[in-house]
């Protein structure tokens, strides 16, 4: 363990001290040179400074400053994504401040020790971190950080399953998917389809998908999972639905409650258009015309026409 650095101060007293403080301070200061052989004086030399107190504070020397980690995680990055910078030091005089240099475009430096970057373009960046102390140390450290356009293979599938494992008339039945991108979409923007589904049962971009089977059978039901890159890849399953069809005409085809939704939508439409006709056509009244004054009769060729003297 190293010895303590003792900083020392001055300040003035008055001459009455001086005497009582000749004494105290040779002794003071055989002591303190004893503790340690580090004396910080604070640039006042103790033989040509009369009638100063020497006022003695110790501290720990922790040594020069030093930055012990400077990371990027991750290091290798989609554009468009978050990486966080790291930056830790320790000796010299805390509190410390921090600054960053190189970094891509879309990220801005800051005073803290762990940044947040979304860089803007792909590229390789060689960033500079740089941590300075109380008084005036400093200390640097580079790291590397690549940033790549985005293009990557297909989402991956993860699962696929259906709830529960064999389907009955008229209950309901769940289709669950999990996928992840491997390029520089993230995830939560992938789409879904859902291809070969039982009657009753229709597609949306959603990774549960609820529905109620309404004829029984096997079916082969794919899911597809789309990234934003056009990069697709699908997967089927082979589900099979008991029971007996819930409703069906002479020819054998049904209506499935898809198609009642948009069958009342429509009528509802056809409602609401007539009516808005019929309140134009029939209730709203035109305004009523104000009379115009009357008019003196224009005299025609050949009538005697008095004239009137004023």
């Amino acid at each position: 363990m190293r010895a303590p650095t003792i900083h020392l101060q001055f300040g003035r007293t008055r001459p009455s001290a001086r005497g009582i403080l000749g004494l105290v301070v040779p002794i003071s200061l055989l002591v303190l040179v004893g503790l340690s052989p580090n004396l910080v004086v604070g640039g006042y030399s103790l033989s040509n400074q009369p009638g100063h107190t020497v006022l003695a504070a110790v501290h720990p020397d922790t040594g020069a400053l030093a930055i012990t980690s400077f990371t990027a995680n991750p290091s290798t990055l989609w554009i468009g994504n978050l990486t966080q910078l790291n930056l830790t030091a320790q000796g010299g005089s805390p509190p410390y401040s921090y600054w960053y240099r190189g970094l891509p475009p879309g990220c801005t430096t800051s005073n803290v020790s762990g940044l947040q970057c979304y860089p803007g373009s792909a590229q390789h960046y060689m960033i500079e971190g740089t941590v300075n102390d109380s008084i005036g140390n400093q200390a640097n450290a580079t790291l590397n950080l690549t940033v790549t356009n985005g293009f990557g293979p297909p989402p991956t599938i993860l699962s696929y399953a259906a709830w529960p494992a064999v389907g009955a008339v008229g209950k309901i039945t769940y289709f669950s998917v999990t996928a992840k991108s491997n390029n520089g979409d993230p995830t939560l923007f992938l789409t879904y389809s859902f291809l070969g589904l039982p009657p009753g049962c229709d597609t949306f971009n959603q990774t549960n998908l609820t529905c109620i089977p309404l004829e029984p059978g096997q079916y082969q039901v794919w899911v597809r999972v789309i990234d934003s890159y056009a990069g697709f890849t699908q997967k089927y399953m082979f589900y099979n639905v008991t029971g007996n069809a819930t409703s069906t005409n002479s020819g054998g085809s049904h209506i499935s409650t898809t198609e009642v939704e948009y069958i009342i939508g429509g009528v509802v439409a056809v409602g609401l258009v007539l009516g808005v006709v019929t309140y134009f056509r029939h209730v709203r009244k035109p305004p009523a015309k104000s009379p115009s004054p009357p008019s003196e009769a224009v005299p025609k060729d050949g009538d005697f026409h008095p004239f009137k003297l004023e």
